[in-house]
C-alpha cells in the first residue's frame, strides 16, 4: 500500500511533479476549488488504503457499515438472523415543544431564584421536560427526532431460519459505496449497495441472487424497545402500516400533527441478480407512501448503471479537493472516514449535522433528543469545512439558523425583555427547544458561538455578499444581548452578572457564575469582527460606537496564579471536559502565543493546571478540541497524543465516536456508549491544525508537528483570506510551500525555513528572495506562488511509502482486532 510523503523506512521510491499547474481561469476560483491534478495524488487509488475492511458481520448497530447521502441514512449490520440495515432521515421530527410557565421562565425571575438558592424550583422551570404534567398517565410531548424503521432480511434454508455463514464487506471511500460477499446457506452472493447522491434512495445489488433462493425481506418498526414504543404510542402515533401497492411495498407512518413518513421498497429480479430499490420519504401531507413509490420508479426508469455513474462522480469530485499525509497511519485513516462521513453527513442545499447525523441510534428514542446542541456538538462539527476547502458544506447550517433568527429575537423579547437573539443549546427545526440543564440551556453563548461559523466562512472565503448578507445580521443580535445583559461594577468595568461556563458542575445551582471567560471571549468576538465587518462593508453600522465601547470598557479576563479561570467565581479546580474556559485559544484565536510575554505566559500557566486536573472527567469529543488548543498553545506532542487518545478509547471500529472509553483504556470515568458525530469531525479539524493554521491571516506550515513526525504533506488545504495551500516536509524540513490566491489578497507566511527563502510567482520565472519572521508579498486573485528555501529552489517532491498490510485499512471489523 502507498502512503503520500512520509518516510519511516530505508526504501522509497521519490516521484518528481511538477511544480506550476496550467493558468487557472480568469474568472477565479469555485468555492470549493480542486487543485491541479498534477500535484493532488490519486485519489482513488490513494483512498484504497483507507477503505473499511469487514472481514466479519457487525453484530452490533454501532459496529455497523455506515451509508448515507446527505438526506437519508443507512446503518448496515446484523448476522442475518435478520440482516438489518437501519434507516435514518432528517427530516422526522416531533416538533410539539413542553410548555414553559410565562410567570416564571424569564430573567428575573431566574436571576432571584438564583440569589435565593431555589434550586428544585429552578431546575423544574427552566427544564420543563423533567416534570411530567400530564394527569393521564402518558409522557409529555417533547422536541426530539424520531426512531426509524429497519429494512431486514431473512434467509431460509429448506423452510428453517438461518444466518448466513459469513459476510465480508468493502467500504469504499473513493466512491461511497460498499461491496462485499455474503454467504448464505444456498450459495455465496456478491453484493454491494450505495445511498444515492441527491436522490432518498438505497441502491443494493446482489448478483446471482435468484428469487428461489432470496430473503424475505420487510421493513419494521417492531425493534422499538418499549420505551420508545410507549412514547410513540403516548404522543399519538398510531401504529405503522404496511400498504401493498402498485410498484412495491410500502411501510406507512402517519404523524399525529399532520403528515407522514413512507419506506418504499421493492425487489426486482434479473438474470443477473436481485436489485433491492428502497425509498424513504418524509413528507408535511398524508401522501408519503406515493413519493417514495415515484422515487423508486424513477430510479428503475433511470437504470442501475446511470445512477451509480452519477454516483460515483460526485463523489470523485468531492475527493478532489484537497488530501494530506502523516507519518501515522492510523490517524491518517480516520482523518479520511471522518471526511468520508461528513459528506454523508450533509450536503449543500441540505440539512446541517445534527448530533448523530444521519445514524439515529437503532431501535430506541435518540440520545439527547438527536437535535442541534449548540453549546459546542454544532460547532465542532464544523469545523473541518474551513481547512479541508470544503466552504460550501456550511451553507445548510448558515441558511438553516437565519431561518431560526425569527425565533432567537422572539425568545430574548421574551425571556429578556429586550432587543437580542436567544437561541438556547438544543434545539429542532425552525429553532423550536428542546429544554435541558438550565444553566447550559440559559448561557448567552450558544447563539454566539454559532455565529462565530458565519465569521470564519468569511475568513476563509473573502466573500463579502455573504459577509453582508449573513454574517452580520446574524452576529449583531447576539452582541446586542449581551450589551443588554452587561452591568457597570463598582471598578467602572462592565461585567456579566449571571451566566455559566457550558457543563462546569453540570445542572447544579452552583453552575450559575458570573463573568465566565467564554463569555468575555465572545463579547470580544463579536464587537472586534463587528467593527471590522463595518470597516470593511463600509456600513456606518449606528450601533458601532457601542460595539466600540463595549470593548472598551468590558473588564478582563478572569486570571489567576494558575493561569485562565472558569469565571469571576470559579477556578479549573478538577478535570473537566468542556474547555470553553480556554476557547480564547481555540477556536477564536483571540489570544496567541505571538501576542508578547505576557499572553504566552498566560497560555502556558493555563494548559500546565489544565493538565494537572487531568482528563478522567473528560468524553471523547475532548480530546479532539484539546488537541486544537494544544497546536495553538505550542504543545505539539501534546496535539498527537490527545488525538492517539481519542483514536484509541472512544470510538469503535467503524470509527462512531462513544463519548465513553468504552473499552476502559483508563481515559476516562465514563465507559458509556451514545454515539455523537461531533468529536470526529474535531478530531479531522485538529489533525489538519498541526499541519496548517491561518489564524489572523498569517500562514503557518506545520505549525505542530510532535518528535516522532519528520515528514508530512499537504495539498490544497485552505488558509483564512482566501489562499489555497499546500506543502511538503522532509526530514523536518519543509521543502516547498505552494499558494493559490482566490481573492488578491497580500500574503504573509510564518517563514518556514532557516533563512530567506525565494518567491517565485504564476509564471515560474526569475523569482526574487524575501526574508524575515513573516514573509510577506502581493498577490493577485487566480494566481499562484511558490516559495522555497532560498538555495534550494527545485521542483516539488512527493515521497511514496510502501505500507505493509497491517499499516492499512485499520477500521472495519477484523477477526483479530489491531487495536
Amino acid at each position: 500500500m502507498r502512503g503520500m510523503l512520509y518516510q519511516t523506512t530505508n526504501h522509497y521510491s521519490v516521484v518528481i511533479l511538477s511544480l506550476f499547474i496550467a493558468m487557472i481561469f480568469h474568472g477565479g476560483l469555485p468555492m470549493a476549488a480542486p487543485v491541479s491534478s498534477l500535484i493532488m495524488p490519486d485519489m482513488a487509488s490513494y483512498l484504497r488504503q483507507h477503505d473499511f475492511i469487514y472481514e466479519r458481520a457487525p453484530e452490533r448497530w454501532l459496529d455497523g457499515i455506515p451509508l448515507a447521502n446527505g438526506e437519508i441514512g443507512a446503518m448496515i449490520w446484523g448476522t442475518g438472523n435478520p440482516w438489518k440495515i437501519t434507516l435514518d432521515s432528517y427530516a422526522a421530527w416531533e416538533t410539539r415543544e413542553v410548555p414553559v410557565d410565562p410567570e416564571k421562565y424569564n430573567y428575573p425571575w431566574v436571576r432571584k431564584a438564583v440569589a435565593e438558592n431555589r434550586e428544585k424550583e429552578l431546575w423544574e422551570t427552566m427544564f420543563p421536560s423533567s416534570v411530567n404534567r400530564r394527569t393521564d398517565g402518558k409522557r409529555q410531548t417533547d422536541v426530539t427526532r424520531l426512531p426509524m424503521p429497519r429494512i431486514e432480511f431473512t434467509f431460509d434454508a429448506d423452510g428453517e431460519e438461518k444466518a448466513f455463514k459469513s459476510l465480508n464487506a468493502r467500504l469504499r471511500l473513493y466512491e461511497g459505496i460498499v461491496e462485499g460477499e455474503l454467504q448464505i446457506p444456498a450459495n455465496t452472493v456478491p453484493w454491494r449497495a450505495w445511498t444515492q447522491n441527491g436522490k432518498p434512495l438505497l441502491v443494493m445489488q446482489f448478483d446471482g441472487l435468484s428469487r428461489d433462493h432470496a430473503p424475505a425481506i420487510r421493513a419494521t418498526l417492531d425493534h422499538l424497545d418499549d420505551g420508545a414504543k410507549k412514547t410513540l404510542s403516548d404522543w399519538g402515533y398510531p401504529p405503522a402500516e404496511i400498504r401493498e401497492m402498485t410498484g412495491g411495498t410500502v411501510l406507512y407512518q402517519r404523524f399525529p400533527t399532520g403528515g407522514s413518513y413512507s419506506v418504499a421498497w421493492h425487489p426486482e429480479y434479473s438474470s443477473s441478480g436481485m436489485t433491492l430499490w428502497v425509498s424513504l420519504i418524509v413528507s408535511d401531507t398524508g401522501d408519503s407512501d406515493r413519493q417514495a413509490l415515484a422515487v423508486v420508479q424513477e430510479a428503475r426508469t433511470q437504470g442501475i448503471g446511470e445512477l451509480r455513474k452519477e454516483h460515483e462522480a460526485w463523489w470523485a469530485d468531492y475527493w478532489k479537493v484537497s488530501a494530506l499525509s502523516v507519518p501515522d497511519a492510523r490517524l491518517e485513516n480516520l482523518y479520511y472516514a471522518e471526511m468520508y462521513k461528513l459528506a454523508c453527513s450533509t450536503r449543500p442545499n441540505g440539512c446541517p449535522i445534527t448530533l448523530q447525523g444521519l445514524w439515529t441510534l437503532d431501535g430506541a428514542m435518540p440520545p439527547w433528543a438527536g437535535d442541534y446542541h449548540l453549546d459546542m456538538n454544532v460547532e465542532e462539527s464544523t469545523w473541518p469545512i474551513y481547512t479541508s476547502n470544503r466552504l460550501e458544506f456550511g451553507q445548510p447550517l448558515y441558511d438553516f439558523f437565519l431561518k431560526c433568527l425569527p425565533r432567537f429575537e422572539k425568545n430574548c423579547r421574551e425571556f429578556f425583555g429586550f432587543d437580542g437573539a436567544w437561541s438556547g443549546c438544543a434545539l429542532g427545526p425552525g429553532g423550536v427547544r428542546v429544554h435541558g440543564y438550565p444553566p447550559t440551556e440559559f448561557w448567552p453563548g450558544n447563539g454566539a458561538w454559532l455565529a462565530h461559523q458565519y465569521w470564519m466562512h468569511w475568513r476563509y472565503s473573502m466573500d463579502r455578499d455573504f459577509l453582508r448578507n449573513k454574517a452580520v445580521p446574524f452576529m449583531k443580535p447576539f452582541l446586542r444581548t449581551y450589551m443588554n445583559l452587561l452591568e457597570q461594577g463598582e471598578d467602572g468595568k462592565l461585567h456579566i452578572p449571571l451566566s455559566s461556563s457550558p457543563e462546569y458542575y453540570e445542572g447544579s445551582i452552583r453552575a450559575w457564575t458570573s463573568d465566565p471567560n467564554c463569555d468575555l471571549y465572545l463579547i470580544r468576538f463579536l464587537a472586534q469582527s463587528l467593527l471590522e465587518a463595518n470597516e470593511i462593508l463600509n456600513l456606518n453600522d449606528p450601533e458601532a460606537g457601542r460595539w466600540k465601547e463595549t470593548l472598551d470598557r468590558l473588564v478582563d479576563y478572569q486570571t489567576d496564579e494558575n493561569g485562565l479561570r472558569i469565571s469571576r467565581d470559579y477556578s479549573l479546580d478538577f478535570s473537566h471536559r468542556h474547555h470553553s474556559h480556554l476557547m480564547g485559544i481555540y477556536p477564536l484565536g483571540l489570544l496567541g502565543i505571538d501576542d508578547g510575554e505576557e499572553t504566552r505566559n498566560l497560555i502556558r500557566r493555563s494548559v500546565e493546571h489544565w493538565r494537572r486536573t487531568g482528563y478522567m472527567m473528560w468524553t471523547g469529543w475532548a480530546f479532539p478540541w484539546a488537541s486544537c488548543i494544544a497546536s495553538r498553545a505550542g504543545y505539539p506532542n501534546m496535539s498527537w497524543a490527545m488525538l492517539d487518545m481519542y483514536a484509541n478509547g472512544f470510538i469503535t471500529p467503524s470509527t462512531l465516536h462513544v463519548n465513553g472509553d468504552y473499552r476502559q483504556f483508563g481515559y476516562s470515568q465514563f465507559t458509556y456508549e451514545p454515539m455523537t458525530l461531533e468529536a470526529g469531525f474535531a478530531y479531522a479539524a485538529a489533525l489538519m491544525e498541526m499541519l496548517l493554521q491561518s489564524q489572523r491571516g498569517i500562514i503557518r506550515v506545520f505549525p505542530a508537528m510532535p518528535d516522532a513526525w519528520r515528514n508530512a504533506s499537504f495539498v490544497g488545504l485552505r488558509a483564512e483570506e482566501g489562499f489555497l495551500v499546500s506543502s511538503v516536509m522532509q526530514n523536518g524540513k519543509v521543502l516547498s510551500v505552494r499558494i493559490v490566491s482566490e481573492a488578491g489578497r497580500p500574503c504573509r507566511v510564518k517563514n518556514p525555513f532557516d533563512g530567506p527563502a525565494r518567491l517565485l510567482s504564476h509564471s515560474g520565472k526569475g523569482g526574487r528572495e524575501i526574508s524575515g519572521d513573516i514573509l510577506s508579498f502581493e498577490t493577485e486573485s487566480g494566481k499562484a506562488y511558490s516559495l522555497f528555501p532560498s538555495a534550494d529552489v527545485h521542483d516539488i517532491r512527493f515521497v511514496e511509502l510502501e505500507r505493509t498490510e497491517k499499516e492499512a485499512n485499520w477500521f472495519g471489523l477484523k477477526v483479530y482486532p489491531r487495536w
